[in-house]
């Protein structure tokens, strides 16, 4: 330009180079000082003296910057992922790196290469260097076909050359810049490992306490951080003994406890060996036993009814003595119950719930999740409200959508939400919604307890298992054992094979004829209310 440009193109540029200076210096004048350092860049009137300022800036940007930039590359690759513990030391000291922790050292070679990074950036972004080659890139882009230089074809092939040069100043300067941020992020990431290696060192230091007389103004911060310093009046003997104390007892109980651990694996090996099996008898009364037993904590046992009822009686303190005079005294709640019976005997539930409802209702419980959890429906039939009650407590606990039926008004709401999708449980007092009803679409039906009644059994029974179901039905009954529940429930079977083996001799089945043969032999029968009516025999047998 200077050599075949016209006055007014080079007077156009440098008014271009000027206007765009002036807007960096009011929009980054802050940023601008703070960086140079208090240099701006010099005047000029003229496109010779755009050249010069611009040479000597860029002179001074090329010593600063190659030299420190190459520099600081090689600094960082060498950062290591395993530093060297006088690494982690220095760091760890630091008085610019920790200075939240209040350290006082010297500063480390990491804030070191910190700020020659820091320094080879301001060199890097230079804003006046960085205006003045763009506001050149832009004027040779406009004017690179226009007619501000004489037509000539050395002034073209001049300036084709001067718009490569700045094109190739402007992409090595992109990759400068984003060499140095990569450089900037490894940094960062090498400071955070010998952050992470400072506090690990620093969780390995143990806590002592500090000793008589100790002169602890002698001490470093950090040596002073492990230390702790009671008040004047703490009591250390007092502790000592009584953590010693504590410490002989809980040997005392770990001894005690490894003995009768020993007894218990004697017992169960005695058990196993048919040579040493012998019968088991109660310490008190010398007894067999075909129950329960009450378990001692030294190990020992004896029956719960009456013999441990005699102990605890004799008992001094409050405390249950051993029959074989052991030295492990028992007290009232650390008694166990344990007995002979299998753990598969269907007494346990067959899935953890929430809440504790007793023996029957958990598993009654556990049962119908299981039923809820394969999208299947199921009936509830109990004579007893109060069991219901229950049941729906613990149903509302476990979240299982339920209904329950509490009166003929509300029976036809009840069965149409049992109906409806979601609802998995429906509750029925046996006295009231056992007849005349149809729900194919659930495939349980859960009797709570035996029925005295057979014909009601049928009628719960028959609300699943009837013309329009399609599926497979199960009924599911609850018996406790060594009950009277058990009782009822043999009577049942008994009835029921009776009146399979008139239907197959071609009898009536009907109460009144069953009556009415009844009354001929004499029989006292009832034939009205909930029970069916039982003969006197029937009545004896069961509540025997």
């Amino acid at each position: 330009l200077g050599r075949y440009g016209e006055e007014g193109a080079k007077n156009f540029l440098c008014e271009a180079v000027r206007i765009d200076l002036s807007s960096l210096d009011e929009s980054m004048a802050a940023a601008a000082a703070s960086a140079e350092e208090g240099f701006n860049f010099p005047e000029f009137h003229t496109v010779l003296g755009l050249e010069q300022a611009l040479r000597l800036q860029v002179s001074r940007y090329d010593a600063e910057f190659n030299s420190k930039f190459e520099e600081c590359m090689q600094r960082v690759l060498r950062l290591s992922e395993n530093p060297s513990e006088f690494e982690i030391f220095q760091n760890s000291h630091c008085h610019h790196c920790r200075k939240d922790w209040n350290q006082t050292g010297p500063t480390c070679a990491h804030c070191t290469l910190e700020e020659d990074l820091n320094g080879v950036e301001r060199t890097l972004l230079r804003p006046e260097v960085s205006c003045i080659v763009r506001s050149l890139c832009r004027w040779l882009s406009n004017n690179k076909t226009s007619q501000t230089v004489a037509r000539r074809p050395e002034a073209d092939a001049f300036l084709r050359r001067i718009h490569e040069r700045s094109t190739q100043d402007s992409v090595r300067f992109d990759s400068w810049r984003k060499e140095l941020t990569i450089a900037k992020r490894m940094w960062r990431i090498h400071f955070d490992l010998l952050s992470d290696y400072d506090e690990l060192n620093a969780c390995k230091r143990t806590m002592r306490l500090a000793k008589e007389e100790e002169p602890l103004h002698l001490l470093s911060p950090e040596e002073l951080n492990t230390v702790v310093q009671p008040p004047y009046d703490y009591n250390f003997q007092s502790l000592h003994d009584d953590h010693s104390n504590k410490q002989a007892m809980a040997f005392a109980e770990l001894r005690r406890s490894k003995d009768k651990l020993r007894y218990l694996k004697n017992l169960r090996n005695e058990r196993k060996n048919e040579n040493l099996k012998r019968a088991e008898r109660c310490m008190v009364c010398l007894g067999p036993f075909d129950g329960e037993r009450a378990v001692l904590r030294c190990g020992h046992y004896v029956h719960s009814i009456p013999c441990l009822q005699q102990l605890r009686a004799r008992a001094r303190g409050g405390f249950i003595s051993c029959p074989f005079r052991c030295p492990v005294r028992t007290s009232p709640q650390d008694v166990l119950l344990a007995t002979d019976m299998r753990r598969d005997d269907g007494s346990r539930r067959r899935r953890d719930i929430e809440g504790s409802w007793g023996t029957k209702i958990d598993r009654i419980v556990g049962d119908l999740l299981a039923v809820s959890d394969k999208n299947e429906k199921a009936l509830l039939f109990s004579q007893w409200d109060d069991v219901l009650y229950i049941v729906e407590r613990a149903l509302d606990v476990n979240c299982v959508h339920h209904v329950r039926a509490r009166g003929r008004r509300e029976f036809g709401d009840v069965v149409r939400q049992f109906r409806a999708d979601g609802c998995a449980v429906l509750l029925m007092n046996v006295k009231n919604g056992a007849e005349g009803l149809t729900l194919v679409e659930a495939r349980h039906v859960f009797m709570v307890e035996p029925l005295l009644n057979p014909g009601l059994d049928r009628q719960a029974v028959g609300r699943i298992h009837r013309i329009g179901q399609t599926e497979a039905t199960c009924v599911h009954r609850y018996i406790m054992t060594e009950t009277i529940e058990e009782q009822i429930d043999a009577l049942r079977k008994r009835q029921r094979a009776e009146a399979a083996g008139r239907d197959n001799d071609g009898t009536g089945t009907r109460t009144g004829g069953r009556a009415s043969a009844a009354k001929k032999k004499g029989a006292f029968y009832v034939a009205k209310g909930v029970d069916g009516g039982f003969s006197r025999q029937q009545l004896e047998d069961i509540f025997k």
